[in-house]
């Protein structure tokens, strides 16, 4: 019988021609279909990342929203005067529905027009105890109590008690609401009256708003769908939202069965993405997928692969018609190229064997004059080389057998200093050869090893042996190299780590005939990395942390500022930190705080920064410098803490609620303070103080509410006029309000003064009572105090004061200097 290998090469170059001829076609054609593939893949993720995105912007909006029109309520005055005057007639008389119009007072109407604007499904005035003692709606849960009523559990009861003990404002989901027998969430915000907490405001959100963003479907094709999940208490992922396939999912609880690959419950656990992946149905999609904070819900935009990978299906059919074409003009040509090119290379072939089976003087015929006649005269010249070298190696060997003796003691010594063993394993009989220093490792004597890969494999934990085994056999198949971290255990029970590597020798027909490899000894420098990696971990999550270059260049953020700033981390590194700073603090901090630092000192402090969306937050923070091995500075590493929520509650004490001006009490602390400063930095110091022109006629005339709004005027057309952060801006009482301001000369005073009272005149408010002017107009003192001069707060107050009433007794609407 013929053997095929005889004509091996034929096949080869045949195999060759076809490979040459198909392969490119083959390849640009599989590459043409990747492309395509990636790029839907990508422009419908992009797409579906896109819609994502602004679902949730919006859904954020909504709920940020409702948090800020509750505080807004919980601050008016009318609201907070309702809630004292219910609580009290409460306590005293119980509940009387039919006289909570009278007891709330001017509340109900601005109640009840805050509910028709909004939407809100119900207002609730709540006292501290928890009783709810006013709502508009007047539902079952009007009287009762949500800390020991039937009502404890509910969302609401949740919300009020984050706002009585928190002094915060939160979200609940949205669940159903038995008093109104539909779904609903809350969101409260605490009352104060000065320090004292009188109880809560809350709103009551439908949710026919909200969910008009899940079924707005412009976008996502005929197959397109949004999934709103939440997580239950007992851990299962449920429809928080109405579905394209399923719209009674949220009626009948769908829960959405775990599985690998269905997004969803990533989402829910605040994990994002996109790409190719399976739903709830367990369909094959393109999606993409966010988690909702404000709700603790996760959000799914997806399209079935059918629908996005319609174009490609076509394509494939054309490439296999293609393909088969080439096949058969190819093979035509294969046969007449393969005789002619084979036989010279075949009797060349029969000469190098008899060479290699010992006969040195076999010799090529050199009759081909072509590539294969120049192979056969160079294997001629090497044949005779070979000849004359083999006599030279055999005096070389025997001195090469005494250096490597000495080298063996060499690489003992050094093997046990490594802690690194080397070991043979002779694979065709079963023998093992090992070093002595694997022999250390094991905790064994050579007696104790039978020299076996069996005995080997007894050595090694039991719950290792499959990975052991599973990695000989990968390299023995040629699947990949031998290379394993695995357990063994000692006679006496100790366990140690090792780290083993190996090669497979094989014979001329590819057959493992030994293996050769090392064993290192790694126990204390895995035990190392698993503290170091454990640490940093905790670290990078946990703790508000970043590092620059020398100038301000981001080279490290951790998760958790990441988190609090807003950016990925991809976003941030080498960005400078300043993409961070807050417009309103000053300069002048950030120059004394980068002179500290490029001193070699750590600089300590609190900054308001701002968010990627242009959200602020305030952080303590400490900066210290990091040094090289000579002392020198390389950058700098931050240590953030995130005191917001503190910040929020000092600014609410110190603020207005209806003009946004700061308070009596802040002005009674800043005025000092900034005397202090501007005597210590040689800096005048201005106060301005002014009232509304015959502002009880106004009110009179037009009514409190009125009232109220020029009030709000003159506060948002102050904030226009105080660009500068040493600027402030109070409602000291009433109709009263004051400016501070800094290094200014009485001239300079007096023009911004006017400049301002033209501005307020400017806005046109009609006032026909009064007699400075057919508009609201105001009356203004100026008091400017030099270093130089001796006067404490009540001075400067009463100078101002008596400026102010001379411009009144002047005709009002001026400005009158001190």
């Amino acid at each position: 019988m013929k053997n095929p290998f005889k004509e091996w090469i034929s096949w080869e170059i045949g195999i060759w021609f076809l490979i040459l001829a198909v392969l490119p076609l083959a390849v640009s054609v599989t590459i043409a279909r990747n492309n395509s593939r990636n790029l839907i893949v990508t422009e419908s993720t992009n797409h579906l990342r896109d819609i994502v995105h602004e679902k949730i912007e919006r859904i954020e909006l909504y709920v940020e929203d409702g948090k800020q029109s509750v505080r807004t309520l919980a601050a008016v005055p009318e609201v907070v005067h309702a809630l004292r005057h219910t609580s009290r007639h409460f306590a005293e008389h119980g509940l009387e529905p039919s006289r909570l119009p009278e007891l709330a007072g001017e509340a109900q109407a601005f109640l009840h027009e805050i509910q028709l604007r909004y939407g809100y499904h119900d207002i609730f005035l709540i006292n501290r105890a928890g009783d709810i003692v006013y709502t508009l709606a007047r539902e079952k849960d009007l009287g009762t109590n949500l800390r020991q009523g039937p009502y404890k559990e509910s969302g609401l009861a949740w919300v009020f008690d984050k706002a009585i003990t928190l002094l915060d404002s939160e979200i609940s989901p949205f669940v159903y609401y038995l008093p109104s027998e539909r779904s609903a969430a809350f969101i409260a915000a605490p009352v104060l009256a000065g320090n004292e907490v009188l109880g809560a405001v809350a709103i009551q959100l439908n949710e026919d708003r909200l969910f008009y963003i899940f079924t707005d479907y412009i976008g996502l094709g005929k197959s397109g769908e949004l999934v709103a999940g939440r997580l239950r208490a007992d851990g299962a992922v449920i429809a928080a939202g109405p579905l394209r396939n399923r719209p009674d999912a949220l009626e009948k609880g769908l829960v959405f069965k775990d599985g690998a690959g269905i997004p969803i419950h990533d989402a829910v656990l605040g994990r994002k993405g996109a790409g190719l992946t399976i739903d709830y149905r367990g369909r094959e999609v393109v999606a993409a997928w966010d988690y909702v904070p404000s709700l603790n819900w996760g959000l799914v935009v997806k399209i079935d692969r059918a629908e996005a990978f319609a174009s490609i299906y076509q394509q494939d059919l054309f490439a296999g018609a293609l393909l088969l074409a080439a096949l058969l003009l190819v093979l035509n040509g294969i046969w007449l190229a393969t005789k002619r090119i084979t036989d010279p290379i075949k009797k060349l072939t029969a000469t190098v064997k008899d060479f290699a089976g010992g006969d040195f003087k076999a010799r090529a015929e050199e009759d081909q004059f072509n590539e294969v006649g120049l192979l056969a005269k160079t294997f001629n010249e090497m044949a005779k080389d070979i000849e004359e070298y083999s006599f030279s190696m055999e005096i070389m060997v025997a001195g090469r057998t005494e250096e490597l003796a000495k080298a063996g003691k060499i690489l003992e010594r050094a093997q046990k200093i490594a802690h690194i063993g080397s070991w043979e394993w002779d694979i065709v009989n079963n023998g093992l050869v090992w070093s002595n220093e694997i022999y250390r490792i094991f905790g064994l004597e050579p007696q104790q090893f039978a020299a076996t890969y069996e005995a080997f494999l007894e050595a090694v934990h039991p719950d290792d042996r499959e990975l052991v085994t599973g990695g000989v056999e990968q390299a023995l198949a040629n699947v990949k190299p031998y290379e394993v971290d695995h357990r063994v255990v000692r006679p006496d029970g100790t366990i140690r780590m090792v780290h083993e590597v190996g090669e497979i020798k094989r014979d001329d027909k590819g057959q493992p005939i030994s293996m050769l490899g090392t064993v290192q000894d790694v126990t204390q420098l895995r035990q190392a990395q698993r503290q170091l990696y454990q640490y940093i971990s905790i670290v990078d999550e946990n703790v508000i942390t970043s590092a620059t270059d020398l100038e301000g260049a981001i080279t490290y953020a951790s998760n958790a500022f990441c988190r609090i700033s807003g950016y990925g981390r991809e976003e941030l590194l080498g960005q400078n930190h300043r993409i961070l700073r807050h417009p309103e603090m000053p300069a002048s901090l950030y120059d004394q705080m980068w002179e500290t630092i490029m001193g070699g000192a750590i600089w300590r402090g609190s900054i308001k920064n701002k968010t990627k969306d242009d959200r602020s937050y305030w952080v303590e923070l400490s900066i210290s410098p990091t040094f090289d091995e000579m002392g020198k500075i390389t950058g700098y590493t931050a240590i953030h803490n995130d005191i917001t929520d503190k910040k929020k509650i000092e600014e609410l004490s110190i603020t207005d609620a209806l003009t946004g001006l700061y308070n009596r009490r802040h002005f009674n602390t800043i005025i000092g303070q900034e005397l202090k400063r501007t005597r210590r930095d040689d800096k005048n110091l201005a106060f301005i103080m002014f009232d509304v022109d015959h502002f009880k006629q106004y009110n009179d005339t037009y009514g409190h509410q009125k009232g109220d709004e020029v009030l709000a005027l003159i506060g948002s057309s102050l904030k226009e006029v105080l660009r500068r952060p040493s600027d402030f801006g109070f409602r000291l009482g009433g109709e009263e309000f004051g400016i501070i301001a800094e290094d200014m000369t009485p001239e300079a005073a007096v023009s911004f003064a006017d400049k301002y009272r033209l501005l307020l005149e400017g806005r046109r408010v009609e006032h026909e009572a009064n007699s400075a002017g057919p508009y609201v107009t105001v009356s203004m003192g100026v008091v400017v105090v030099s270093p130089a001069e001796d006067l404490d707060e009540d001075e400067i107050f009463k100078k101002a004061d008596d400026a102010l009433y001379k411009a009144k007794d002047g005709g009002r609407n001026r400005v009158q200097l001190a």
